[in-house]
């Protein structure tokens, strides 16, 4: 596991192989240092937020990025959060409690 990563909305964080591989192949064209990069930027982005879902999925969390429309799925661990997956997503449909 790499080192946690602090966050302000999240907490301490890792993200998984599959996170780094989307911003490898959809942003950062097979560099993973900018990959990396790219990915923490946004973890540590207060413009992350969790979603609320209608249902409770067995301690998974969806986690959102407005400006890049990216979704990210976390699991809370004991003493970190894994983000383990992220989709790119047309932000439309969603409802957002902005008040």
């Amino acid at each position: 596991m790499q080192d946690l990563i602090q966050t302000p909305n999240l907490g301490p964080v890792s993200f998984s192989k599959h996170v780094i591989s989307y911003f490898m192949n959809e942003l950062a064209f097979g560099d993973i240092a900018s990959a990396t990069n790219q990915v923490i930027g946004i973890l540590q982005s207060q413009e992350i937020e969790r979603l609320v879902t209608p249902i409770t999925l067995s301690g998974l969390e969806f986690w959102v990025h407005k400006p890049s429309s990216l979704v990210f799925t976390a699991q809370p661990k004991d003493d970190f959060i894994l983000v383990s997956l992220v989709l790119k997503r047309d932000m439309s449909d969603f409802i957002f409690d902005n008040g």
